[in-house]
């Protein structure tokens, strides 16, 4: 029974965090301080604090970023001195060339030519848009002379 009241007194000794907690209002908990340092100032002969300044909480607001001029992207030119990309026909010659000695390798070369088929115009030819995707996939085939990928 003892232990009861004791929890009974010490949540009744610090009502203030039971009523922020409860209701969450700021306002209601400076009243309370207000009230209970009143209470104390009487009851011990002190005198009272003076109270602190209300604080404004703002609420933090993304500024708005006004655009201060739109810059007109202009697509990627190739550099003079870069050779044309090979066409579609010319990659599926050159992993013919070397089916013999990868074919797992081959098999992926043809797979990304399947894909790549779909973009290609009606002579083969892909946009210069899929230049670094054509180098890096078949960066190996492209390294050996051309030369070797006619005969």
């Amino acid at each position: 029974m003892k232990k009861t009241l004791t929890k009974r007194r010490d949540s009744r000794m610090d009502p203030s965090s039971e009523l922020a907690a409860s209701q969450g209002d700021e306002q209601a908990l400076r009243d309370l301080e207000r009230r209970v340092s009143w209470q104390v100032s009487i009851a011990y002969g002190l005198p009272l604090a003076e109270p602190e300044p209300a604080v404004e909480v703002v609420a933090a607001v993304d500024p708005v970023v006004e655009p201060t001029s739109i810059v007109a992207a202009t697509p990627f030119m190739p550099v003079p001195d870069t050779p044309p990309l090979p066409t579609v026909a010319e990659l599926e010659q050159l992993v013919g060339a070397r089916e013999a000695a990868e074919p797992a390798r081959a098999e992926e070369w043809r797979w990304s030519l399947s894909h790549l088929r779909e973009f290609a115009d009606e002579e083969g030819r892909l946009p210069e848009d899929f230049r670094a995707t054509v180098e890096i996939v078949f960066r190996e085939l492209l390294q050996e002379p051309r030369v070797a990928a006619a005969a």
